[in-house]
């Protein structure tokens, strides 16, 4: 059975969380604390709604602006010239 239960999920995701703040601690080339912990905040939040989504941040609306992002992202160089 490949199924992971939410305990594991928690596991594995402080456990990648931990990983990322060490390999940040280790390579910082700024001492500018205010970017490292806003990204870690950052990490938490993403890493929180994976596992729990909230219908205010998963939903159509943002579904489809996930899907169409690339494109927009690809197509944007073109119209600012």
């Amino acid at each position: 059975d490949l199924t992971i239960n939410s305990k594991d999920r928690f596991i594995i995701a402080m456990f990648c969380l931990i990983l990322t703040c060490e390999l940040i601690a280790i390579s910082l080339p700024t001492r500018n604390m205010t970017l490292y912990l806003s990204s870690v905040g950052i990490a938490v939040f993403l890493i929180g709604i994976s596992m729990y989504p909230l219908k205010i941040f998963v939903n159509q609306f943002t579904v489809f602006l996930g899907k169409i992002s690339y494109s927009l992202y690809l197509t944007h160089f073109f119209e600012l010239v």
